[in-house]
């Protein structure tokens, strides 16, 4: 059986994948917090207020590179 190689190799993959995905959305970059693997997603927080901190989090496949989740603050 052949494994299929992932696109996301790191967390530095992870981050900038992220990043482009917060700043799609109209959110900004921000400034990350973390970067962390949890199974075959990796999840990543930045800080995307201006005047108080509020965290966006996107959680990536780590196989297809693929967003599968995200949540912003209101």
């Amino acid at each position: 059986r052949e494994v299929a190689e992932e696109k996301v190799k790191n967390a530095t993959d992870a981050t900038y994948i992220a990043r482009n995905f917060v700043s799609s959305q109209g959110r900004g970059g921000g400034k990350e917090r973390t970067a962390h693997r949890s199974g075959d997603v990796w999840i990543v927080e930045f800080d995307i207020g201006l005047f108080e901190p509020k965290t966006a989090t996107v959680q990536i496949d780590a196989r297809t590179g693929d967003v599968v989740g995200y949540a912003f603050p209101d």
